[in-house]
């Protein structure tokens, strides 16, 4: 059998090495497959580290692309080290080419240590920085080549000049091979190894001289401390050449690994090069990739046909794969980071994790980036990927280092997209590929006892029986990795008596606060070194949404705490329990924190901080997950003597702060920025507190009344310098509905008053505002709640007024006027005029939404008609749409296109016959026009019968019942899918786009109304007789949507507007990226007669779904889209519509009547 060479090598291997203005098409010639002389991988490999640890901890490798050395060294400390990563791969430390693009750092000028990255001293002090920290550092070392020649000459990041072949002090013509024109044969090794990577100059590397400079330049970082090396672009430098470079070094033996991307076919394989070194496996990366995009049951035999185990190294991605779509990369979300659980947890190889920043242009250097220097990496911008701070990452990397030298054990898999495996008798996997929570009991090689799985953040524990066996659920895209935990939290302490505490409770009390999603939570807890309470502990009762509470008699001087259901699922911090301490505490996402989560929240946050010496004072910050504001931030006013302050739009979010002199001074907190939240807040010496340090201000009105004299002053200039202005008068809150007109009158000294500072209290936060003018309108007010709202006003040098007496917003009362008609018009007379403004409701076929959606459009209800479920759409016809959508609304559009909108609904249709209901759907997947540089069409999932993921039809054939979408007795949807229905639902057929996956099935409401798992009310697809089958193209004549992504700024507000609205058929949209679904339900399942269809009717609404949630709607839902532009918690770079909860309320399309 031949198998092709694939195709663009050089583009392929090094697309970042060459040089734009003269990279040519690289053709590639050969075919036929290699033999390779490798042994035979068996499934379940017995693994070797490739990579010592002398300083104690595991082989894992994290590769820290484009992160500057200063950011590795902090980083070493605060996370890698702590977390067990055994060593980071830096990129090339050598001076190169200058440019903001990130493969300017593969162009070498000289081997100086001085990149855009840092200089030498930097590049020592991470090492040994790094060092201290546990942390080993591996050099990416380019030696291949240097420069490209059609670059020219110029000047590196070091200082150093160049020009084509000619580098001063290192290299001059007679160093380089004799071929001057690019790689063209990658089956002619000679062409490969002797000609041009993309224009890059070709060192000569059989040369003894040529020789002897690398293996200087590998010395002099062996000196500085480097433990090992990548060798980059390995495949085009002979391997006798390396072996013989290697054996001139200072550390003959020094870790390296090969960069050879093996391909089919080629004369050039990784496994040749194995004599001076590990090789890479890309083979590993390319199948992790097609497993997880198919199907992950077959990977226990990932290793097979490849390098040996102890020689291959191995990752997801790296900074070439994931721009050229070769392997998976961080734009795949979830499924990105289970495929790094697997390598974490699977042995084979040395694993290597990868860290970058996120990107649209894959030229692109890192944020920030200039032609010499590069900004620090921060892992508080979601610029940055920092793979390395997940929860799942640190997690599987101590899994990794805990079963080092076990074999594995248990392979289960579903004969789909899950698997577990067990690690000898130490740890124990499972990984969920599947758009559904599963739950089951896995059978494993563990002794009895309690273990931590170590990828929940909040360090959830199982039990294991004396069998080997726990029971689990995994949710949809998610993982458990259980390792031995340590002390459980509900065992005293074994060295106090704990009916005889020696240290007695101080007499405060502790409120503690708990974030939780338990139907019933009780905290475990001992006082100081007293007596743990009875297990489970102590009932928490609800507090405010999301959170529960408690009150610990004396726990104000301390308390050691855990978490739990009473029914066996833990809280315990990881198996190292809670230390709280203070009055009020609240635990939430595995932190303990000081303060009270259902306290009234401020809209405002007002900063504090000294005057000092600077001239000027700015604070740049951040609000919650925002943008940072323009560097150098805002100007900070005068406050009080020896302060200054800045009153921030916060909404009650953590602000990210730090100040500067707007002139290169800064405290950012030594690198650690600030954090801040409250109504006021100061921040001193490095010191955050809460509260103002300026003298309280009145909130009472002044018992005086204001001066009638007139101002002596000249008009226009400030009669309050120095002095508290004059309080506004006239203050009045007039309601209509849920929005407060508030207005008041500016106090004589106005011109002096720069902003006004409005309170309002009642309902279920407290509000405070500033605004410039004497006016403002507060929207959002529930109904039947009382609202009062004060002011005050406040000058140019910071200081304010008192506020004015509250007011209670009351509705506007009718004029007392008398009419101005006729007294003797009769009221019961219609009008004689028509109104002259334009209708108050959408024209038909649009909605308050959109102009282009529509629910039974011109009140077509479907018609009687069979159809022949096919994949064919020609039966379909356009006057039998019940819902109409619009193209390019899939809420993941508004925050970029790189994850695939592919379950874009466009249109329902509706028919039926004596004995079935039929419907058809249409999906778009138009991101071909709306980001044509995505390059996402059909292939990776761009299709939906691709992907494994849920959709959901819900039906209403009983005006007397609702569901809420919810399972009996629980707080989780169907198939855990984020929905609940207020628009009386009682069926739901839930199915997988990829039909023959999974178990649909239809569910109606048990006998207490609510959906449920028993028998008596599922009914499964084939059992029932309900068929569906998907086709591909698009079947109307129009294709209607906004030409827009999020990277452009596209958001859900401009689908209301008519005019952004084109026909994205005329704009080249290509119909084969769509697909169409048909479906057959018989009418006796839904409990329906073809009489009872056509005198009564039913609803249905169609749902697709991503992650956990609802993305989009037919009839369209506003709930799809109201969390649109917020970032998902995994991945900011995708919508937080993944995982909200939406509620569906909006009217049924209804289905003959």
């Amino acid at each position: 059998m031949h198998h092709p060479v694939q195709p663009s090598e050089a583009l392929r291997e090094r697309r970042g090495r060459r040089l734009l203005a003269a990279a040519a098409a690289v053709a590639v010639a050969g075919s036929g497959l290699a033999a390779l002389a490798l042994p035979a991988q068996g499934a379940t490999p017995q693994p070797t580290t490739s990579v010592s640890s002398p300083n104690g901890r595991g082989d894992v490798i994290l590769n820290m692309f484009q992160w500057s050395w200063n950011a590795i060294a902090q980083e070493c400390t605060t996370t890698i080290g702590p977390a067990g990563f055994g060593y980071v791969q830096t990129s090339p430390p050598q001076e190169h080419i200058q440019g903001t693009e990130w493969w300017t750092s593969y162009q070498p000028v000289s081997y100086k240590i001085e990149s855009k990255l840092g200089t030498r001293a930097e590049y020592q002090n991470m090492i040994n920085t790094c060092k201290k920290a546990g942390v080993g550092i591996i050099a990416d070392a380019v030696v291949n080549h240097m420069a490209g020649a059609d670059k020219g000459g110029g000047t590196g990041t070091g200082g150093s000049s160049y020009s084509v072949e000619n580098y001063p002090g290192l290299y001059g013509p007679n160093d380089f091979n004799d071929c001057k024109s690019n790689i063209n044969n990658y089956g002619d090794r000679s062409n490969v190894q002797n000609c041009r990577l993309v224009s890059l100059q070709d060192l000569r590397t059989s040369s003894d001289y040529v020789r002897t400079k690398i293996a200087g330049y590998f010395n002099d970082l062996i000196s500085m401390g480097v433990a090992g090396f990548r060798i980059d672009a390995a495949k085009h430098i002979p391997a006798a050449d390396l072996e013989a470079i290697k054996a001139k070094l200072s550390k003959p033996d020094v870790f390296w690994v090969h960069e050879v991307i093996g391909a089919h076919g080629e004369p050039i394989q990784p496994s040749e090069y194995l004599g001076s070194g590990d090789s890479h496996e890309f083979h590993y990366a390319r199948d992790l990739k097609t497993h997880f995009d198919g199907q992950i049951k077959n990977l226990r035999s990932i290793g097979d046909g490849k390098l040996p185990s102890n020689r291959a190294g191995v990752f997801v991605d790296n900074h070439d794969t994931e721009r050229n779509g070769e392997t998976m990369n961080y734009k795949w979300g979830a499924k990105y980071t289970l495929a790094n659980a697997f390598m974490l947890a699977w042995p084979y190889g040395s694993p290597s994790v990868y860290t970058g920043y996120t990107w649209t242009d894959k030229d692109a250097g890192a944020p920030g980036a200039t032609g010499s220097k590069v900004p620090d990496a921060s892992c508080s911008s979601s610029s940055w990927t920092c793979i390395q701070r997940k929860p799942e990452i640190t997690g599987m990397v101590k899994f990794h280092n805990l079963v080092a030298g076990t074999s594995v054990t248990n392979w289960w898999d579903n004969g789909n997209n899950q698997v577990a495996f067990g690690r000898g008798d130490k740890g124990f996997l499972v990984l969920n590929n599947e758009a559904s929570p599963s739950t089951r009991t896995y059978s494993t090689s563990l002794p009895a006892g309690t273990y931590t799985d170590v990828v929940s953040a909040t360090g959830k524990t199982y039990t294991v029986n004396g069998a080997g066996q726990f029971t689990a659920t995994v949710p949809q895209y998610g993982a458990l990795a259980l390792v031995k935990a340590g002390t459980t939290p509900t065992d005293p302490p074994t060295t106090t008596n704990p009916t005889d505490p020696t240290t007695p409770p101080a007499s405060g009390a502790m409120k503690v606060f708990y974030k939780s999603a338990w139907s019933s939570t009780k905290v475990h807890y001992k006082v100081g070194s007293g007596a743990w309470t009875t297990a489970p502990g102590v009932a928490m009762t609800p507090a405010c949404d999301g959170y529960v509470s408690a009150e610990i008699p004396g726990g104000a001087s301390g308390v050691t705490a855990a978490f739990n259901n009473g029914a066996g699922s833990w809280d315990n911090n990881g198996s190292k329990d809670y230390a709280l301490t203070g009055a009020s505490v609240v635990v939430a996402d595995g932190a303990a924190t000081q303060g009270d989560p259902c306290a009234p929240v401020a809209d405002t946050t007002t900063v504090y901080y000294p005057k000092g010496t600077w001239a000027t004072t700015n604070i740049h910050f951040k609000v919650g997950s925002g943008a940072w504001t323009a560097v150098p931030g805002v100007r900070m006013a005068p406050a009080c003597d020896g302060w200054l302050k800045h009153t921030i739009d916060s909404k009650g979010a953590k602000i990210t702060a730090v100040f500067t002199d707007g002139a290169g001074a800064w405290d950012n907190n030594g690198s650690k920025d600030y954090t801040l939240s409250g109504e006021t807040v100061q921040v001193k010496n490095g010191a955050v507190s809460a509260g103002s340090p300026c003298a309280p201000e009145p909130t009472d009105p002044p018992t005086t009344t204001e001066p009638t004299d007139p101002p002596t002053t000249e008009p226009g200039s400030c009669t309050t310098e120095g002095k508290q202005p004059l309080v506004p008068t006239g203050l009045k809150a007039v309601l209509d509905g849920g929005t407060a007109t508030v207005t008041w009158n500016a106090p004589r000294d106005s011109e002096c008053a720069v902003l006004y500072t409005v309170v309002r209290e009642g309902g279920a936060f407290a509000s405070k505002r500033d605004v410039a003018g004497p006016s403002i309108t507060d929207d959002g007010l529930a109904s039947g709640l009382t609202y009062t709202y004060k002011v005050r006003a406040e000058g140019a040098d910071g200081q304010a007024s008192a506020y004015s007496a509250k007011v209670t917003a009351a509705a506007a009362t009718e004029p007392t006027d008398p009419p101005t008609t006729d007294p003797t018009t009769d009221p019961t007379d219609e009008p004689t005029d028509e109104p002259t403004t334009g209708p108050t409701t959408p024209p038909t076929g649009g909605s308050a939404e959109g102009p282009y959606y529509a629910t039974n459009p011109s009140g077509q209800k479907g018609k009687q008609k069979t159809i022949t479920v096919d994949g064919v759409a020609s039966e379909w016809t356009s006057d039998m749409i019940v819902a109409q959508g619009v193209a390019n609304d899939d809420p993941r559009i508004f925050r970029g296109s790189h994850e695939g909108p592919v379950y874009d609904l466009y249109s329902l249709s509706g028919a039926w016959d004596d004995t079935n209901l039929y419907l058809m759907w249409q999906i778009t997947n138009v991101t071909d026009v709306t980001d044509p540089g995505q390059g996402y069409p059909i292939s990776d999932n761009g299709k939906p019968t691709n992907g494994d993921i849920p959709f959901q039809l819900a039906f209403d054939t009983d005006s007397t019942k609702q569901g809420s979408g919810l399972i009996d007795g629980t707080t989780g949807g169907v198939w855990g899918i984020n929905n609940k229905f207020t628009n009386g639902v009682d069926k739901l057929a839930m199915f997988s786009a990829k039909s023959g996956v999974g178990q649909p099935s239809i569910f109606s409401l048990n006998a207490g109304g609510a959906f449920d798992y028993k028998t008596a009310n599922v009914l499964g697809f084939t059992a029932g007789g309900v068929k569906y089958k998907a086709g591909d193209g698009f079947t109307g004549s129009t294709l209607m949507g906004v030409k827009k992504n999020g990277y452009e700024g596209y958001t859900p507000a401009d689908l209301t507007d008519a005019s952004k609205y084109s026909d994205l058929l005329k704009a080249g949209h290509n119909k084969a990226q769509d697909t169409f679904y048909e479906m057959s339900i018989p009418l006796a399942l839904l409990g329906m007669t073809k009489a009872k269809l056509e005198s009564q009717g039913l609803g249905v609404q169609l749902i697709s779904t991503f992650g956990q949630s609802g993305i989009n709607s037919l009839p369209h839902d506003p709930t799809v889209l109201d969390n649109a532009t917020k970032a998902y918690s995994a991945d900011e770079s995708t919508s937080m519509e993944k995982e909200d909860w939406d509620t569906f309320s909006v009217s049924l399309a209804r289905i003959g009547k």
